[in-house]
C-alpha cells in the first residue's frame, strides 16, 4: 500500500519525550534503514517549532506530545498532507471538544492505545463469549506529569478495552469525581458483559488488576491478575503498525472512529 507508492519519512512530533523515543527505538529495531525525522515541541507555546516542515507529505507523523495539544497537531498534520498518522491517546484533550472534530480520518490512522497489544487483553479478545464481568482498577500518582486527569490519562486506556472486546454499552453508569483524581465508569454492554472501569492517582505506588468472571456449565468463577506494561506490546504496536501501512489490513490498531467513541464518551463521563 503506502510503502509501494514512496519511500515513506517519520516524522516523529515530540520525538524527545519518553513515549516518542519508546516508539522511535521499537521503529529502528523493526526497520534499521528508516528515515527518522524528530521535531520536540512539548507544551502548547511550541506549537510553531514545526513550521519550518511546510509539508508532511510522504511522511508518516507520529504525534507524540502532551494530550493538550493534540487537537492542533492533528489539524496541523492533515493540512500539511501526511501520508498516515499515528497518534498517542487519548484522541484530544477534555479541554476541547469533539464537536468540531472530523467524523472520519481520510488518511490510515491509529490512535496509541497499546494495552490491546498485551497478551492477557489480546487472550481474552480471542474469546470473550464466556465473559460475564469485567473491571479493570489501576491507581497511581502521576499527577506531576499530567496533572488531576484520572479520567483521559488513566481511565481512556480502559474505555477503550472493555469498548474493543466486549462492543458497545447500551447505557453508560458514570462517576467522576470533580477534582480530576479519581474517574468511574460503569458500561453495560449489550451482549450481557458488564464492565466496571475505575482509575485513580490517589496512591504513590503502581497497581493495575484485572478481574474477569466466567461462566462455566452454569458455574461461574473469577481470574484476578495483575497488568504489567511490558515493551513487547508497544514493538507489537508497532509492528502492526508498519504492517497497516504496507498492506491497509488494521489487525488490532484502535482505529480514528474508535478513538472518537472512547473520547465521546469520556465527555459524557465529564459532564455526569
Amino acid at each position: 500500500m503506502l510503502a509501494e507508492k514512496f519511500p515513506m519519512k517519520h516524522i516523529f512530533i515530540g520525538g524527545n519525550g519518553s513515549i516518542g523515543q519508546r516508539h522511535i527505538a521499537n521503529l529502528r529495531a523493526l526497520q534499521p534503514n528508516a528515515e527518522i525525522v524528530i521535531v520536540d515541541p512539548q507544551g502548547e507555546a511550541d506549537y510553531d517549532h514545526t513550521h519550518h516542515l511546510r509539508s508532511f507529505k510522504d511522511s508518516v507523523v507520529y504525534i507524540c506530545t502532551p494530550t493538550i495539544t493534540h487537537k492542533r497537531k492533528l489539524i496541523e498534520a492533515l493540512n500539511k498532507s501526511a501520508a498516515a498518522i499515528f497518534m498517542e491517546k487519548p484522541l484530544i484533550s477534555l479541554q476541547h471538544s469533539t464537536t468540531d472534530l472530523l467524523r472520519r480520518c481520510d488518511v490510515p490512522f491509529a490512535c496509541g492505545y497499546s494495552y490491546r497489544f498485551h497478551p492477557l487483553f489480546s487472550s481474552l479478545k480471542k474469546n470473550p463469549s464466556n465473559i460475564f464481568f469485567f473491571h479493570l482498577y489501576g491507581t497511581e500518582n502521576i499527577t506531576d506529569r499530567y496533572g488531576p486527569t484520572a479520567l483521559e490519562t488513566m481511565l481512556s486506556h480502559s474505555i477503550d478495552l472493555a469498548l474493543w472486546l466486549f462492543g458497545p454499552a447500551h447505557r453508560r453508569d458514570r462517576l467522576v469525581s470533580k477534582d480530576g483524581m479519581v474517574a468511574i465508569v460503569q458500561l453495560p454492554h449489550r451482549n450481557n458483559v458488564l464492565s466496571f472501569l475505575h482509575a485513580d492517582m490517589l496512591s504513590p505506588y503502581r497497581v493495575a488488576t484485572c478481574t474477569v468472571g466466567y461462566t462455566k456449565d452454569k458455574e461461574e468463577y473469577f481470574d484476578l491478575v495483575n497488568v504489567v506494561p511490558t515493551n513487547e506490546m508497544y514493538l507489537d504496536e508497532m509492528q502492526a503498525w508498519l504492517h497497516f501501512l504496507d498492506t491497509g489490513e488494521r489487525g488490532n490498531l484502535c482505529s480514528y472512529e474508535e478513538a472518537l467513541q472512547v473520547q465521546e464518551l469520556m465527555e459524557e463521563a465529564r459532564d455526569s
